[in-house]
């Protein structure tokens, strides 16, 4: 395992790791506390931290942007430390097939808002009334705006 070590030699502490992985201090907790990621403790209790924990990390960082829930985050995890079976590979692919039509409907809701967002801009721009940006405010979550 290769430690991280900050520049003066020692071990990096959660405040470092948390820097160098864009992160908070508070969110490396969550994840350890979530058990979405946990670092190894020394004999002191503090963690100890590793580059292949900075990759998941960031990996974590990534799907939360992605806005992937806890609990399938850790279902990914699991899927990492499961060793490759035919009922792992089907069940990776059952996964993979989810997220995609997961992220299929958050892309085609944000391209309804940006829509939304263009026609807002321009019924302000022109002066229009409140009551006509209400309306094509209450179609935002609607299949038609």
């Amino acid at each position: 395992m290769l430690v991280l070590m900050n520049r003066k030699g020692k071990q990096m502490n959660i405040a470092q790791f948390a820097k160098l992985a864009g992160c908070t201090v508070e969110t490396l907790r969550y994840y350890d506390w979530a058990e979405l990621f946990q670092p190894l403790r020394r004999g002191s209790g503090y963690r100890e931290y590793a580059q292949t924990d900075l990759d998941v990390v960031k990996m974590i960082i990534n799907l939360r942007k992605a806005d992937v829930d806890v609990k399938t985050i850790k279902q990914i995890m699991v899927l990492f430390k499961t060793p490759v079976t035919t009922a792992c590979y089907d069940d990776t692919l059952s996964f993979i097939a989810g997220q995609k039509q997961s992220f299929k409907e958050k892309a085609e809701l944000f391209a309804r808002l940006a829509k939304i967002t263009n026609t807002l801009q321009s019924q302000v721009m022109n002066g229009e009334p409140l009551t006509t940006l209400q309306r094509t405010l209450k179609r935002a979550g609607e299949g038609n705006a």
